[in-house]
């Protein structure tokens, strides 16, 4: 039993890491691009408080850790922390580590309007990078002036929780166990030791001389 339970403890500490950061990688995908289109909308009608609102949304969410929404010419005109808001991203970055990750999620380039997600270099938080296209004459795009959403939700939360539910399975699994154990032990006792029992019995009284003895066992 005690074998089997730290083969699964083993097995869900090495998967339930990658499993967090798939998922959180998945949810974050479908909020960037929420929030992409949320964002390009909001900007097209100069509805500049709805920015500043969706920022102040994400602020309240325990888990993220950062995000920016940055301009063409790499000025923060929207983020979670307010006295980001009109300096550089390259200067806010450096007092942060994800400038390498931002750089990494950057050289793949852009394909088309959809963003990308990736997981940090020290695997504790995913990334999402999207395009946000800051003006729209009419219905025509403009590629120059393209920015960027930046977005790091951190997974430490969610490995906590994936952590204390595999830890309540365990619990559960060694008690299952326990219990089958114990049952196993008392049926061998009742069926197997007490018919030894009466077989050693048996065979005293018969080296004692007592050839009447039976066991009754068949």
């Amino acid at each position: 039993c005690i074998g089997v339970l730290l083969f699964l403890r083993w097995d869900s500490v090495t998967h339930e890491h990658i499993h967090v950061e798939q998922a959180v990688q998945e949810s974050l995908a479908v909020m960037g691009a929420n929030l992409q289109t949320a964002l390009e909308y909001f900007l097209r009608e100069k509805a500049d408080e709805r920015v500043r609102a969706e920022f102040s949304a994400l602020s309240a969410m325990p888990d993220i850790r950062l995000a920016m929404l940055v301009d063409e010419q790499g000025k923060i005109i929207g983020a979670t922390r307010i006295s980001q808001v009109g300096s550089e991203l390259e200067t806010q970055l450096r007092a942060t580590s994800y400038a390498g990750d931002l750089a990494r999620l950057q050289q793949t380039g852009w394909q088309g309007m959809g963003g990308r997600t990736l997981v940090a270099a020290d695997r504790k938080a995913v990334l999402a990078l999207y395009p946000v296209q800051m003006d729209i004459s009419g219905n025509r795009l403009r590629p120059e002036k393209v920015g960027m959403l930046f977005v790091v939700q951190d997974i430490t939360l969610a490995l906590q929780a994936k952590h204390v539910e595999s830890v309540e399975w365990l619990t559960r699994a060694a008690l299952l166990m326990g219990i089958l154990a114990l049952a196993v032990g008392l049926i061998l006792h009742f069926l197997v030791s007490r018919r030894i029992d009466k077989l050693v019995r048996a065979a005293k009284r018969v080296s004692a001389g007592d050839w009447s003895v039976t066991t009754n066992l068949v």
